[in-house]
């Protein structure tokens, strides 16, 4: 008999979403690879979900918990009632946690993994200084003990890269692996000649935060790379066709898009993906969806940082290196099949189907020995 895991999540997630809702996805697929029976509780977004993304969980295997004809809004208590009907518990976020334990889902005896996804202290001190606060070496150290304390119970610990993984281990000795998600490489890819621009992706879901990114890249990047060459830049991603432009930016050279359902066309379409994020937890999944499309990247210090061990890629430290590497690398033919050649080895690597399904296997298991009789 296979066994059962009900997996939860802030919403219902979809391919072209964003914070983290793509991993989820694939980690669904996943399980239900490795030979479980996964049910989905979505804990924050109790709204029905759209048809579109309904689709896209049953695709995965999986299937909405209570079944597609009941509302998603099931309360905990009911859902407590039929726990022993599952093996494990999966549970996506911290927010997550407290309404799981209060219901007796997880905790104690109970089988289950929390998935952290990102480890947040280290982003949450970093914008704080950037409002002005103090956050000395030694509160961020603390913020970040409380955040691992709030999960430090959980048999297992997955997150999405690797420096997540190293966070959590300052503060827990129990398996924690890396779970990125999973990306397939498209076989067939423009070449470098049939390519122009420069492109960005800001998450696809209403809670990220884009108007500092966008004010760096529009007000401050962007005119000094036309001052050099005039190339041509397109922003896509929630919200962000109805951002304010900083005073004094020009549209020259500027698309801003919005929200856009399927990315392949634009990835296919530009030369170079450019993260200039300086405020950020856990992994940049678009920048690995550009490189799997054989985009070289052009990115700040932090992400370079998210993306180790992998190095081939432009890092630039200020809007004046940005404006320097994106002009010389959009024109540089060797150096672009160099990156692009690397960029999707290293996400075939890392975000492939072996490193999903090694951990799934790991996950299925215990879930497996959990339905066993004693």
């Amino acid at each position: 008999m296979k066994p059962r895991i009900l997996f939860c999540d802030d919403a219902v997630p979809g391919a072209g979403l964003g914070y983290g809702f793509p991993r989820a996805l694939s980690i669904l697929r996943g399980l239900v690879r490795a030979g479980a029976v996964v049910d989905f509780l979505a804990l924050q977004d109790l709204a029905p979900p759209p048809p579109a993304r309904l689709r896209e969980l049953n695709d995965t295997g999986a299937r909405l918990a209570g079944g597609e004809g009941e509302s998603i809004a099931r309360s905990l208590p009911a859902l407590a009632r039929r726990v022993p009907g599952y093996d494990l518990v999966w549970v996506s976020r911290r927010r997550n946690l407290a309404p799981l334990r209060e219901a007796g889902l997880i905790g104690g005896n109970a089988s289950w993994v929390f998935d952290a996804e990102a480890v947040t202290a280290p982003r949450d001190a970093e914008l704080a200084r950037a409002r002005g606060h103090d956050v000395s070496p030694a509160a961020e150290e603390n913020m970040l003990a409380a955040e691992v304390a709030e999960y430090r119970d959980a048999p297992l610990v997955v997150c999405a890269g690797p420096r997540d993984r190293e966070f959590i281990r300052l503060h827990r000795t129990a398996p924690v692996e890396v779970l990125p998600g999973e990306l397939a490489l498209p076989s067939l890819l423009p070449p470098f000649a049939e390519r122009s621009g420069i492109l960005f992706v800001n998450g696809n879901y209403p809670r990220h935060p884009t108007q500092r990114v966008v004010n760096l890249l529009v007000g401050d990047i962007l005119p000094r790379v036309r001052r050099r060459k005039p190339l041509a830049l397109s922003v896509a991603g929630f919200g962000t066709d109805t951002l304010r432009l900083p005073p004094g930016a020009s549209r020259d050279g500027l698309t801003m898009l919005g929200f856009v359902p399927e990315l392949s066309p634009l990835y296919a379409r530009a030369r170079l993906f450019v993260i200039p994020t300086l405020i950020a937890g856990g992994l940049p999944w678009k920048g690995l969806e550009a490189m799997a499309h054989g985009l070289p990247l052009v990115v700040s210090p932090l992400i370079a940082a998210q993306l180790a061990p992998f190095s081939d890629m432009h890092v630039a430290a200020d809007p004046g290196d940005f404006a320097e590497v994106l002009a010389a690398a959009h024109d540089n033919p060797d150096d672009w099949r160099r990156m692009s050649k690397a960029g999707r080895e290293f996400v075939s690597e890392f975000a492939g189907k072996s490193a999903m399904d090694r951990v799934c296997r790991e996950v299925v298991g215990r879930a497996r020995a959990q339905a066993l009789p004693a």
